[in-house]
């Protein structure tokens, strides 16, 4: 079997922005993953298709974050099912974080409940 070399990656392009982007979904994390020792809990782990949080306890629930780079796309799921998704186009990262932070309210019933988040002793991680 022939490996044929991986594409040349315009990484110099895309690299500040999708820092930026990788920094939004990691404040949420850091919000609501229990705190461990040198920052671990706060850490986005390599998938075959991209980037994942792992799941992040909310409310007694968890939810993750998976960037796609093979479909260009931002998947965000619950452990009951409900699910939204944001296509990784050119953007900036304000309307990056808007429409992340938008997700779950513009997703309906597709998409995490998370309007409860941080109600009592910690704000809510995806409202501005």
């Amino acid at each position: 079997m022939t490996r044929e070399p991986w594409p040349e990656l315009p990484w110099t392009e895309w690299k500040p922005t999708l820092h930026m982007w990788l920094q939004v979904v990691g404040k949420v994390r850091v919000a609501l993953a229990a705190p461990q020792n040198h920052w671990w809990h706060t850490t986005l782990h390599v998938t075959s298709r991209g980037l994942t949080s792992s799941p992040i306890p909310i409310d007694g629930r968890n939810f993750q974050v998976d960037f796609d780079f093979l479909d260009h796309r931002l998947d965000v799921a619950d452990a009951e099912g409900r699910t939204f998704e944001m296509t990784l186009a050119p953007m900036s990262v304000a309307t990056f974080h808007r429409e992340f932070m938008a997700g779950p309210a513009r997703a309906g019933d597709r998409g995490p409940d998370l309007d409860d988040a941080g109600r009592g002793s910690q704000p809510h991680p995806l409202r501005a």
